[in-house]
């Protein structure tokens, strides 16, 4: 992509993706809906800002998707490569074809207890799955949960996830990430994170939902 050039519906990414649709704008960058011409395939395309592209930077997204090509699960978003273009890295990754249910509550309000509690075993499940790896997710939310058009939950962005051995290496700003209405106590005061810090975050998520 140009630099004089932002993305638009129509462009193309790094030759391969073609841009349909943008489905989300954060502070990481946007998530493009993309379809993939070299697999013929659709995807999601995280395109990050091209001033975050220092070292650390690039590091952080490397480490993404090696830790999430090594996850496979029904409840997480499969991660697929990092692409570049004109100094722009994108990260390509499963479309999950519907929507956040952060956006289910902002437009419906409350969900009925009995979804939630099949919302709760699915994350419950995601995270057990992520915990047996030996990694903490640091950002579970509604608006990181998707939910596909058969009713089915995914747990998304993986680009908080640590390595419970990696956290002895870690300064306390580095460790002070995520949404800090979600967090767990020890999270807030960049403590060391287990899987309980995650169960913390599924609770205050399951008491937002209904």
């Amino acid at each position: 992509l140009e630099q004089s050039r932002p993305p638009a519906p129509g462009g193309t990414f790094a030759g391969r993706f073609e841009l349909i649709a943008l489905l989300g704008r954060g502070g990481m960058g946007e998530v493009w809906w993309a379809r993939d011409r070299t697999l013929g395939r659709q995807a999601a395309l995280k395109l990050f800002p091209r001033e975050d592209l220092s070292e650390r930077a690039r590091e952080r997204i490397r480490r993404e998707v090696a830790v999430a090509r090594d996850l496979s699960h029904p409840g997480l978003v499969r991660y697929y490569d990092i692409h570049e273009d004109a100094g722009r890295l994108g990260l390509s990754m499963e479309r999950v074809e519907g929507e956040s249910l952060q956006t289910v509550l902002d437009r419906d309000g409350p969900l009925p207890e009995e979804r939630v509690r099949g919302v709760r075993a699915a994350l419950a499940a995601a995270l057990a799955h992520l915990h047996g790896h030996g990694i903490v997710h640091r950002d579970v939310k509604p608006s990181n949960l998707l939910l596909n058009l058969d009713g089915r939950v995914y747990l998304a962005d993986l680009g908080l996830v640590r390595g419970l051995d990696e956290q002895a290496r870690l300064t306390r700003t580095e460790m002070v990430v995520g949404t800090p209405v979600y967090m767990s106590p020890e999270q807030i005061r960049a403590g060391r994170l287990t899987p309980a810090s995650d169960l913390y975050s599924l609770g205050v998520t399951v008491f937002q939902l209904l």
